[in-house]
């Protein structure tokens, strides 16, 4: 996808500084890589690059620490000047008949407390950013509304973590603010041709997770009278559809039978150190040749964008971030997500009578449910798999397609390649690799996302099985449901807990499980109650990630310390509080 015209200036100003951030990030100014790329600029970019172009810098580690300093007062602008809270008009009072079963007083003040926490979280940006775009690394559509942020570092708002926002904002009645949410991320794939990873003009090079559809499902369930909400978002949806497609997104796969597949993977336009972890990514690189230093950071970039930065899914050797493959994995979750837009556009298309874009919507279903069948499930094992490169593959590069690589196979080796597939339109069979893929083993969480979003009919032998292999997984713990089973120090593996996983996992047993699924999904959601209620009595905070072992202590592990605030953690409360109250006695099945 090209550039638009505002994202390229953007790029440019980004290159222009690129000297100082290097510099800046180096000498550690601040203890957050991010702080500093979230600051604004004092003056136009040009101005400010001349200015460092110019700068004496000693060759003394602590002098020189202090000339940047001084530079960035003189040059740079306080993170979050370019910020405001604007608490919404319905975020005041409660609406009537609010959660009627939730009864105990005490249960009751930690809901008000959520309620109250949309107005803490709650943004918008000065009029600077809309005059010098070029000065703050906010990325904001043509019209901005008012948004959420997660809370703490994350002061913007980020794609899959708005889910479990917007739909607690419904909790709460807060349509108008949820509204905006929407209309922002539209706005952003009409201007870029997709939701960036988070609403920073540093996050122009991935996306994450593909929730948009999921989002706007929630929205017109809750403002069926809407009729411009499908009418706007469908084009939308079709052109953020057409990103996921895409290669290097999008690839085939040949399985052993010789029957081709395509499914999509996660690949990054970037291969530097990102910016809001530079010093992180340059110690991760550390010793590398150029070339390899700059494959590895695509590859961290990629899995940033999977939303699970970092995780043992992404390691080749399943410890280190220097092994991270991310591009070389067809992940499950992914397709998953892809199946469930496909679907909902579908759905969409056929509200507003557009048939033959719902006809091709359900065709696209229809064959990402087949592929995902044929290779990654593991009937087994109860689950979906992601692909990974098979241990004793070999790897062939056509040069003349180079840029396009990586794919997957079944549980038996297959091929894959990269190809340019459009919407719709037959696919190019150029391959840049051709190499042997096989169903990963690690036991994560996201093996069981496919329940949610719905990749085996309600109550069929796949489903139970999905169920009853998610109760023997070892990931059920005390506290919570680990995302996997492996000690990394990363925060996307034992034993942190997360929220959004929770509540896929809670939705997707009681959707499609039949009666133990909805056993399940109960003790589940009862369990994630206790523990988010349990810490915000114990510290009074809300934390992004649990401890699955303990019930109410933070999660940890990662780039930095586990922060509250927080999004989708009071969303997802919210969402379990309405659909099944308070009954803390519930034990997992």
């Amino acid at each position: 996808m090209q550039a638009t015209g505002q994202s390229s200036l953007q790029l440019q100003n980004a290159s222009l500084l690129a000297p100082f951030l290097h510099e800046a990030q180096t000498a550690r100014l601040f203890p957050d890589s991010k702080t500093l790329v979230d600051m604004p600029l004092a003056a136009p970019p040009k101005e400010v690059a001349a200015a460092f172009a110019s700068l004496r810098l000693p060759d003394n580690k602590e002098e020189r620490r202090a000339v940047l300093q001084q530079f960035c007062r003189s040059w740079m602008l306080p993170v979050e000047s370019d910020l405001r809270a604007v608490l919404p008009q319905s975020a005041a009072a409660l609406p009537p008949g609010w959660l009627p079963q939730i009864t105990d007083p005490g249960i009751r003040q930690w809901a008000e407390a959520l309620h109250r926490m949309w107005g803490v979280l709650c943004r918008e940006a000065t009029p600077d950013v809309l005059l010098h775009p070029d000065r703050h690394t906010l990325l904001l559509p043509a019209h901005p509304c008012p948004f959420v942020i997660p809370g703490a570092r994350f002061r913007e708002q980020y794609y899959w973590d708005s889910l479990w926002s917007l739909r607690g904002m419904l909790v709460c009645g807060l349509v108008e603010l949820a509204q905006g949410v929407v209309s922002n991320m539209l706005g952003l794939v009409e201007a870029h041709g997709f939701v960036p990873n988070g609403m920073r003009t540093y996050y122009l090079n991935r996306s994450q997770p593909p929730l948009l559809s999921q989002m706007v499902a929630a929205l017109h369930a809750a403002t069926p009278d809407d009729s411009q909400l499908l009418l706007r978002a469908l084009p939308a949806l079709v052109l953020e559809h057409s990103y996921w497609i895409t290669a290097p997104k999008g690839v085939v796969l040949r399985a052993s039978d010789g029957q081709t597949h395509r499914l999509s993977r996660y690949w990054a336009d970037w291969s530097q150190p990102r910016p809001e972890s530079y010093r992180e990514d340059v110690s991760t690189a550390a010793g590398l040749p150029p070339a390899e230093a700059a494959a590895l950071w695509r590859e961290l970039a990629s899995a940033a964008e999977s939303g699970w930065d970092f995780s043992s899914r992404w390691l080749a050797d399943g410890v280190s971030l220097s092994s991270c493959r991310t591009t070389q994995v067809v992940p499950a979750d992914l397709n998953a997500f892809l199946y469930q837009m496909e679907c909902n556009i579908a759905a969409f298309a056929s509200e507003l009578g557009q048939a033959e874009l719902a006809a091709r919507f359900e065709e696209h279903a229809q064959r990402r449910s087949a592929a995902m069948q044929a290779l990654m499930w593991d009937v087994a094992g109860g689950q979906w798999r992601d692909l990974v490169p098979a241990a004793h593959g070999d790897t062939q590069t056509d040069a003349a397609a180079e840029g396009t690589t990586v794919a997957t196979g079944a549980a038996a080796p297959a091929e894959i390649a990269a190809t340019a597939a459009a919407t719709g339109a037959a696919a190019n069979e150029t391959c840049s690799a051709v190499t042997s893929f096989q169903q990963s083993t690690v036991v994560a969480a996201s093996n069981w996302v496919p329940l949610y979003c719905g990749c085996t009919p309600a109550g069929s032998p796949d489903a139970e099985l999905a169920v009853t292999s998610l109760q023997a997984s070892g990931l059920l713990q005390a506290a919570g449901v680990a995302v996997s089973l492996n000690d990394t120090g990363q925060q996307w593996d034992w034993p942190n807990a997360w929220p959004p996983i929770t509540c896929m996992l809670v939705e997707g047993c009681e959707a499609y499980g039949d009666t133990a699924g909805s056993e399940l999904a109960a003790a589940l959601a009862q369990q994630y109650l206790a523990t988010a209620h349990s810490a915000w009595g114990q510290s009074g905070r809300n934390y992004e990630k649990f401890d699955s072992r303990r019930q109410g202590a933070a999660g940890g592990g990662g780039e930095y310390e586990c922060v509250d605030g927080f999004g989708w953690t009071n969303g997802a409360a919210l969402v379990l509080l309405q659909r099944y109250g308070w009954r803390p006695a519930k034990q997992l099945p």
